[in-house]
Order: C-alpha cells, then sequence, then structure tokens
C-alpha cells in the first residue's frame, strides 16, 4: 500500500531507516490508525523494517502485522525481519536493474538485422548514459559478447531471450 513517507510506523521506519516493534500500536502516537482501518484491519502489534539497497537508499518498508512470537517480541523478530527486508531489497533493486535493462536492450535491437547491428545496439546501449552502473556494465558484457562472432551473437540472443520471458511473467 503506498503512503507518505512520514505516515504512521511503517513511515517512521522509511525516515528513521531503523527497524522497529510496537507491541501495543494503539498506545502509539505514530500509528496510523485511519490507515488500518481503510483496510479493515487494525492490527495490535506492528514489527517493521525500511528495505534499504547496497547505496543506502530506501525502497520501501517491510511489515508483519500481528507477529506469533516466542513470548515477549525480542531481538530475535527484528534481525529475522531485517534479513527479510534485505533480501526483499536486494530483489527489488535486481528487478529495477532487469527492467531498465530489458527496456534498453530491447528498444536497441529492435532494428537490429545480424551480428553487426546487434554489436552496434549493444554498443549504443553501453555508451549511454546511465543511472545505474550495474546496467553499465550488463550491456558491456552483452556487446563483449556479440563481439566474440556468430557463438557469442548467439549466446546474447538466449540470454536476452530469457530476460525478455522473465519480464513477461512480471506483467
Amino acid at each position: 500500500m503506498p503512503l507518505p513517507a512520514g505516515t504512521g510506523i511503517a513511515g517512521w521506519a522509511v525516515m528513521s531507516g531503523q527497524p522497529i516493534v510496537i507491541a501495543d500500536v494503539r498506545a502509539d502516537p505514530r500509528f496510523a490508525r485511519e490507515v488500518a482501518e481503510s483496510t479493515h484491519y487494525v492490527p495490535e502489534t506492528i514489527l517493521a523494517a525500511p528495505l534499504v539497497d547496497v547505496t543506502g537508499e530506501v525502497l520501501g518498508v517491510i511489515e508483519v502485522l500481528d507477529p506469533i512470537s516466542r513470548g515477549e517480541h525480542s531481538g530475535h523478530d527484528l534481525d529475522g525481519l531485517g534479513v527479510a527486508a534485505s533480501l526483499v531489497a536486494s530483489v527489488v533493486r535486481l528487478s529495477s536493474v532487469y527492467d531498465s535493462l530489458g527496456g534498453m536492450l530491447l528498444g536497441s535491437l529492435l532494428g537490429a538485422q545480424g551480428p553487426d547491428d546487434y554489436a552496434a545496439a549493444l554498443a549504443q546501449v553501453t555508451d549511454a548514459d546511465n543511472d545505474s552502473v550495474d546496467l553499465t556494465e550488463l550491456a558491456r558484457t552483452f556487446h563483449e559478447l556479440a563481439a566474440g562472432g556468430t557463438a557469442g551473437v548467439r549466446l546474447a540472443e538466449r540470454v536476452l531471450g530469457e530476460v525478455a520471458r522473465y519480464a513477461r511473467t512480471r506483467r
């Protein structure tokens, strides 16, 4: 559910960059009761952790509502949620890189007719001014494959085909 960055306990986790456990949300002034009520579920306990990527950017928040815990909520709950949040952040970032790569590569390769065209299209993507170092490095790898001749072009085509199939399943 999209929310403004400062709203509720999730908003606090985004703004602080820290995980949090609130055992009695009704007693916490950060709790956005109206948001919870709009979902038709008002929890008693919330665990929240920011999704922080390798660059330190907060991509979102993961929350667990009314978790089952052994006794009082402990640091183990937050540790487990922190590990899950790190994994989810990695998947979100990787997904974004694949989406960008897929769009750029497929757009560049649209008019390609053969190995020379593939190599030129990949070189164009490689030379583009990208915000993502990962994307540029991946494009360079495809360019190097295509520059290796017919076998390299075939390998690049197979990999790109798999990326395209993956992208279609995400829609």
